[in-house]
Parts: structure tokens; sequence; C-alpha cells
């Protein structure tokens, strides 16, 4: 709703998080994690992590009031470790 609110839509982040397959997204360990989940359990891994990454984040996304700061809160998912979006994406959605 945060995202809505100040007019973010999903492909002006989303849209960079599938096409680089988190290249300028995640640290370096944490993208070739990525890689390896998705060669072995295919395309719904970058779904789940992106949804993953959108939940780690919620928090300070309900913080803001303009659309810089949601792109801020949505950067900031860098510092996260692949083990923290795993779990979150394991308990979000089994």
């Amino acid at each position: 709703d945060k995202l809505k609110e100040t007019q973010v839509p999903a492909t002006a982040y989303a849209a960079r998080w599938f096409m680089c397959a988190y290249v300028n997204v995640l640290s370096g360990r944490s993208v070739m994690r990525v890689w390896d989940c998705l060669f072995f359990d295919g395309p719904v891994v970058l779904f789940r992590i992106a949804l993953a990454l959108l939940k780690a984040v919620e928090g300070e996304l309900a913080q803001v009031t303009e659309m810089d700061e949601c792109f801020e809160s949505l950067n900031s998912a860098k510092g996260l470790e692949i083990e923290t979006l795993l779990q979150i994406s394991d308990k979000c959605f089994g």
C-alpha cells in the first residue's frame, strides 16, 4: 500500500531485480546463492526473493512519505544476508 501511496510502480524496482537477476541489488555471495536456487528450483525463486526483499524492508517502507525514500528503503536491502531472505521466503511461501 505504501508503494502505491508514494506512486512507486513495481516496474520501477522489480524490473531491475529480475532483468539483472539481483546482481545490482544483493552482495556477490548472495547473488551466487540466488543463482544456485534459480538453476535448481527455476524462475519462481526470483519472485520469492523479490517478495522476501519487500517483506524485509516492510517496516522501513511503512515510514516513508516520498518516492525517493521508498527507493532508499529498497536499496537498503543490499545489506541483507541471503540466509535471511531465504528464511523469510520459506516462512512466507513454504
